[in-house]
């Protein structure tokens, strides 16, 4: 062997053992970790000096593995706390008539704090009792909430998040 194929082959090696390396340790499809949750999605409205609007808190430790549906309820949050009706209209299923905009104003008015505690997928979607949800085809996630309203009556609530004409809504 010449001494240019030596030097060749000393700078050579460490690329060579890189890449055969990354190869070797590279985990298969079945041994990845799931996507991370996404950092971007909001975790806090409100606690500023206008008392009208809620205090609304969905952390991190209660979201999902499905980012997707994260950053729905993120954005369906976002929408309840600017009060907005015709959006959050445009993110409730047609399965059941409407809120009305009163009846959403009314609500919204009395709630002081909305903390999200969980989201969880439903795997077996008959055993939802709401009946306008009947057939709705998986994957399915349950929103658990605790609402304390500003008469200090508080309420566990749970709302349903699915697909439907391919598009991400909420229960009511």
């Amino acid at each position: 062997m010449s001494k240019r194929s030596s030097v060749i082959l000393i700078l050579l090696a460490p690329i060579a053992i890189g890449v055969g390396l990354t190869i070797l340790l590279k985990p298969q499809a079945d041994e990845q970790s799931p996507p991370p949750v996404n950092d971007s999605i909001r975790t806090h409205w409100g606690g500023g000096e206008d008392e009208r609007n809620p205090q609304i808190s969905f952390p991190k430790s209660a979201r999902c593995e499905n980012n997707q549906v994260n950053q729905f309820i993120s954005d369906l949050l976002d929408i309840i706390y600017k009060q907005d009706y015709r959006e959050y209209r445009k993110h409730v299923t047609q399965r059941r008539d409407p809120v009305g905009s009163e009846k959403f104003e009314a609500i919204y008015l009395s709630v002081q704090t909305i903390d999200v505690n969980a989201v969880e997928t439903i795997d077996d979607t008959s055993k939802i009792a709401m009946p306008h949800l009947k057939g709705v085809e998986p994957p399915v996630y349950r929103i658990r909430a605790h609402v304390v309203l500003k008469n200090a009556l508080e309420k566990d609530v749970e709302l349903f998040v699915f697909k439907e004409n391919g598009e991400w809504v909420t229960s009511h």
